[in-house]
């Protein structure tokens, strides 16, 4: 039923008044996050473009350097139209960065705010959007006090929990992404599969 529910969901929100939409992306030097009727956009010019590909999924890499001197990752990972994602989001993310634990500090309209406690002990921020099966979007290397800031902008109303403060940054000019794609991990793990229907699960 994931399939029909993608097709039906878009359709669904809409119908009862875009209740429920998010959105994480990178456009002509502007970074757009909405969560339900908030909606920010903030200016990021990119330093460094890369790009990927791992059989039936495509990545797109850019470090950005926002307006106030902070640099962050921004990464858009996206499967072929006949496959999805195979886990969770959270769990995604956790074999991506080789982490040990995802802190989630925030979750609405298929948006995260976390913080990832990564193998050797340290800790990345992170903001997620995945609305479908077949899309994750990310932005990382955000100090903490960046973090309190999005979530207060994107829903005042919601509970401050304990964040960690020193946390990973992205150095200015750095052309090192913290995540780490590859051929094993995307087929072996696996981190997509098929579409369900494909595989005669609707017959």
């Amino acid at each position: 039923m994931r399939t029909i529910a993608k097709i039906l969901l878009p359709a669904a929100l809409l119908l009862l008044g875009g209740c429920k939409i998010s959105d994480l992306s990178y456009q002509k030097g502007l970074l757009s996050i909405q969560v339900d009727d908030k909606h920010l956009r903030i200016d990021g010019r990119p330093s460094y473009r890369h790009t990927d590909n791992f059989g039936n999924l495509y990545l797109e890499q850019e470090m950005l350097r926002l307006k106030n001197g902070d640099q962050v990752a921004y990464e858009r990972a996206t499967t072929d139209p006949l496959y999805e994602f195979n886990l969770i989001p959270i769990q995604t993310i956790k074999v991506v960065f080789n982490a040990r634990k995802v802190n989630v500090i925030y979750f609405k309209s298929s948006f995260y705010l976390a913080q990832l406690i990564l193998w050797n002990g340290s800790v990345l921020n992170l903001a997620m959007e995945q609305f479908d099966d077949q899309r994750l979007t990310f932005i990382y290397g955000m100090p903490t006090s960046q973090m309190r800031k999005l979530l207060r902008e994107l829903d005042p109303q919601a509970t401050q929990k304990p964040m960690i403060e020193r946390v990973v940054t992205v150095p200015r000019n750095s052309h090192h992404f913290l995540s780490q794609w590859s051929v094993q991990m995307v087929q072996l793990t696996p981190l997509i599969t098929p579409l369900r229907y494909n595989r005669g699960l609707f017959f």
